[in-house]
C-alpha cells in the first residue's frame, strides 16, 4: 500500500514541477512544443502553404473564386475575355478557359477589399 502511493505522489510531483516551467497550464491551454530554442531566442517558424501565383502561371481548377461583384470592390469594369480572381488575399486578372494570370489588380481596389 505504502509503495503504491510513493509511486502515484511521485508522478503527481513530477508533473507539477513540469506544469511549473509552463505559463498556460493554469488556463488549460497546456504546454507544446511549438516554439524551437536557438541560443536562448524562442522562435516561431511559419510555412508558407500555398504558392504565390505571378503573371503567366495557371490557377489550380477549383480552388479560388471569381470575384462576382466588381464594383463593390472598386474594380474597373472588365474589358477583355478575362475575369477577376481573389487569390491568397490578392485580386488577379486571370482568363476564363486557361486559368492562366494575366495580371495584379489589387492596387485597383477600393478599401472594401
Amino acid at each position: 500500500m505504502f509503495r503504491s502511493v510513493s509511486i502515484a505522489s511521485f508522478f503527481v510531483i513530477a508533473a507539477t514541477a513540469a506544469q511549473a516551467d509552463c505559463l498556460t497550464a493554469a488556463t488549460g491551454a497546456g504546454c507544446g512544443m511549438a516554439l524551437s530554442s536557438t541560443s536562448g531566442v524562442k522562435t516561431v517558424e511559419a510555412v508558407s502553404t500555398s504558392p504565390r501565383y505571378d503573371v503567366g502561371d495557371h490557377l489550380p481548377r477549383g480552388q479560388y473564386y471569381m470575384l462576382m461583384n466588381r464594383s463593390y470592390y472598386g474594380l474597373p469594369p472588365i474589358d477583355g475575355y478575362w475575369r477577376y480572381y481573389e487569390v491568397e488575399n490578392r485580386v488577379l486578372k486571370v482568363h476564363p478557359d486557361t486559368l492562366e494570370v494575366l495580371g495584379d489588380a489589387t492596387g485597383l481596389t477600393n478599401a472594401a477589399f
